[in-house]
């Protein structure tokens, strides 16, 4: 697109929002697409995990400091400070994917299993665990949740840190 001269230029710039951007809203195109299905692999669990434990790593995004706000400003996470979250330093984050243990004869894996601290203005830590189980396309079966909290809360490592458990589908997320 070309532009005879400068006003026509600042008038593109100015009504960007109105010429671009309303149109493709209108078509909603940026909604209905992602890289998932872009690259036909939305339907692969472990595809979206390894993604998930990519974006938890501080080191390559935020993304677990927005995770951990959006839990609290929607009330999944209820114990936890918002300014904690919000300007507290994570630090010391380790990540596991696929976390295999046995229990009652019984071979599990934990999809995402996520320990780290928050260091708060006081300088003062707090030791968090996640589980999450990642479903796309499944549902829990055999009280999964239920048995990754029995295993967490047996395991000493994590008797001082504060636990919480989700279960994250495309459509939502439950903790418990």
């Amino acid at each position: 697109m070309l532009y005879k001269n400068r006003k026509e230029l600042e008038d593109f710039a100015l009504n960007f929002d109105k010429k671009i951007l309303e149109p493709l809203k209108e078509k909603a195109y940026y909604d209905q697409n992602n890289i998932f299905e872009v690259l036909k692999i939305q339907r692969q669990e472990l595809i979206h995990s390894n993604m998930l434990a990519f974006l938890f790593d501080p080191k390559q995004s935020d993304f677990l400091k927005n995770f951990l706000r959006v839990l609290v400003e929607t009330k999944c996470i209820s114990d936890f400070d918002f300014f904690d979250v919000l300007y507290g330093n994570i630090e010391n984050v380790n990540i596991d994917r696929e976390h295999y243990f046995i229990q009652d004869k019984k071979a599990r894996k934990i999809d995402i299993l996520l320990d780290f601290e928050i260091t708060n203005g006081n300088q003062e830590k707090q030791k968090i665990v996640l589980v999450i189980e990642n479903k796309v396309d499944s549902w829990q079966h055999d009280d999964q949740l239920k048995a990754y909290k029995k295993y967490i809360e047996g395991k000493s490592k994590y008797k001082k840190y504060r636990r919480y458990y989700i279960y994250l589908t495309p459509n939502e997320a439950d903790i418990i």
